[in-house]
């Protein structure tokens, strides 16, 4: 590093893998705030004026996750309801869609999901891994205000209408699951070491000594003699 006076220029720089516990203050408080790639600006200390530029990260306990708003229609084949029967009823509720219809009132008349039938089809906001592949794959696949053609699951035929995206900021609830899965994990191996423990406890050892060759008696020796 060709401009830099510090004592790490040879090195281009580089502190190193550093906690920000390990940093002082004044570079802390300039990093705040601040992601992979981006610099700092100018600020100065007892030392000089400096120029951070965060390289790389690890062990951040952030997570930010892709949710989608959806609402869908189920329609489940029957013994009076065949398969194509299904696909092409759930093609005549999307082209009413398109032509105007509300998808929410459709999904009250029609949607066979007992959960959200009377809500208009509405999922929520998903979380990753909410949904089978198939349900997962056409929501990320559909551009938001649009209704998929029907799709099959394990559960039955479905259209959907994405209605938004957004990142959200699950850091909070990631670590009280955290600590959730830690304090379970906890009281199952004190469990475990109770159970152990009765276990020892009721346990009992059955101890069979050999058959010994009995001595023979006086009366026996003498008649041998």
């Amino acid at each position: 590093m060709a401009n830099s006076a510090g004592q790490n220029a040879l090195a281009g720089g580089d502190l190193g893998w550093r906690k920000t516990v390990e940093l002082p203050t004044l570079f802390a408080d300039a990093l705040d705030g601040l992601t992979v790639g981006d610099v700092t600006d100018p600020f100065r200390s007892d030392a000089g004026f400096h120029l951070l530029k965060i390289h790389a990260q690890r062990g951040s306990t952030e997570q930010v996750v892709e949710q989608t708003k959806v609402r869908h229609i189920l329609v489940k084949p029957s013994a009076i309801l065949s398969d194509d029967d299904a696909y092409n009823k759930l093609v005549e509720l999307r082209q009413q869609i398109l032509d105007g219809a509300d998808f929410g009132e459709l999904a009250r008349e029609n949607s066979e999901d007992i959960g959200t039938m009377l809500s208009g089809g509405d999922l929520g906001w998903s979380m990753p891994g909410q949904f089978v592949p198939e349900f997962t794959q056409a929501m990320d696949n559909t551009p938001v205000g649009e209704v998929t053609m029907p799709f099959r699951s394990q559960f039955g035929w479905h259209i959907l209408q994405v209605e938004g995206r957004r990142k959200q900021d699950m850091t909070d609830q990631y670590i009280r699951n955290q600590a959730a899965n830690l304090l379970r994990n906890r009281r199952y191996e004190e469990e475990l070491q109770n159970w152990r423990r009765e276990i020892r406890d009721q346990a009992y050892v059955e101890i069979k000594l050999p058959d010994m060759p009995e001595e023979p008696s006086e009366t026996e020796g003498e008649a041998q003699q």
